[in-house]
């Protein structure tokens, strides 16, 4: 195997057992935390003494923003394997790799171009549920007051980051 495959492998395990540490440390700090100088804190007590002061309408419409959380994860990952799919099957990858390859001979730069070509095509293809997600959402549950024009040009400067480091990333990995 080529040393970046390993380097990558060992990463993807690092991370896998870092997260899985972190967890099994945050679940076993949240019950109750000792104070060297008195007693121990009880942690689910206190959260519960707060959510008894917050009113029902409220606590009906945090849980309501929280739980739709959970499909939204779901359509964000139906999302990206459509859009990873299409470019698949309709050959636009294969044209970015190509386009990328005549722009440039060196890898180094292909693969930038590539992953620069990559994300901002991704990010337009799931912009509907990024909006809906990031803005109309938002609003309908009184998280934001940002207008649509603040909120996209927020989300052009972290496309902007995001391909820019994702170019920068992806060519030191792959290329």
């Amino acid at each position: 195997m080529r040393p970046r495959r390993w380097f990558s492998i060992v990463l993807l395990i690092s991370a896998t057992f870092s997260s899985v540490s972190a967890q099994t440390t945050s679940a076993a700090s949240t019950t109750s935390i000792q104070n060297s100088s008195g007693p121990a804190f009880d942690v689910r007590a206190a959260v519960d003494a707060y959510l008894a002061t917050v009113p029902a309408d409220q606590r009906a419409g945090s849980d309501a923003y929280f739980e739709g959380g959970y499909g939204l994860l779901l359509w964000d990952f139906v999302s990206t394997v459509i859009a990873m799919w299409l470019l698949l099957q309709l050959r636009i990858s294969a044209r970015m790799r190509s386009w990328a390859e005549r722009l440039t001979r060196f890898k180094v730069l292909q693969t930038a171009i590539y992953s620069v070509a990559f994300i901002v095509l991704v990010s337009v293809v799931t912009f509907p549920l990024t909006c809906y997600e990031g803005f109309v959402r938002e609003h309908k549950y009184g998280l934001s007051n940002q207008t649509f024009g603040a909120w996209m040009r927020d989300q052009v400067i972290m496309l902007a980051v995001t391909a820019v480091l994702g170019g920068v990333l992806l060519s030191i990995l792959f290329a």
